[in-house]
């Protein structure tokens, strides 16, 4: 999956769709091209992530500047938002984010994240284990191929420490199964 395979998953779905890859540090995924996000704009990345029902300026305010932040961060991460926006608009049409009320939101017609597809498959796997042992391990070392570090990396740091447990644990999990 993502070495840069193309190909079809054991659950059916194509590698070709674009992604949100969140395993390891945040990147976008699209037509074989992979855009590593870096910095502010990959924190607000992260936060929209983190907070997929929407999130306000001031929780992303948090996240983005996690100590200290600057007098002038509401502004700055305006800037970072609209280079996230920016790399969105180049990648193909769906992802977007998106404005309402005081909440921001990461709309993903289209696309997946893998924090998600793990999730699916893994759970896959656990329900065929009990049948099929063969598909099962399929699923898990589909499942598997997908981590190439902690979620939600960005600069070399988990911005979110809990969910970046969790997918370990499931990770680990996943490996013992």
């Amino acid at each position: 999956f993502m070495g840069g395979s193309v190909g079809t998953s054991a659950l059916g779905r194509s590698s070709r769709l674009p992604r949100v890859c969140a395993f390891g540090q945040l990147r976008l995924r699209y037509d074989e091209r992979e855009v590593p996000l870096r910095g502010k704009p990959a924190r607000a990345l992260g936060g929209l992530l983190v907070k997929r029902a929407g999130i306000s300026l001031e929780e992303l305010v948090e996240i983005v500047w996690p100590v200290d932040p600057p007098k002038t961060a509401k502004p700055a991460l305006h800037v970072h938002l609209g280079t996230l926006r920016r790399l969105l608009a180049e990648a193909p049409a769906g992802a977007a984010v998106t404005r309402v009320g005081d909440r921001y939101r990461l709309e993903l017609d289209g696309w997946e994240v893998d924090l998600d597809l793990a999730d699916e498959i893994t759970s896959a796997a656990y329900v065929a284990s009990t049948s099929d042992p063969a598909t099962a391990s399929q699923l898990f070392r589909e499942a598997l191929a997908m981590w190439c570090g902690p979620a939600l990396l960005v600069d070399g740091e988990p911005i979110s420490p809990p969910l970046s447990s969790r997918f370990e644990l499931a990770r680990l999990d996943a490996e013992d199964a």
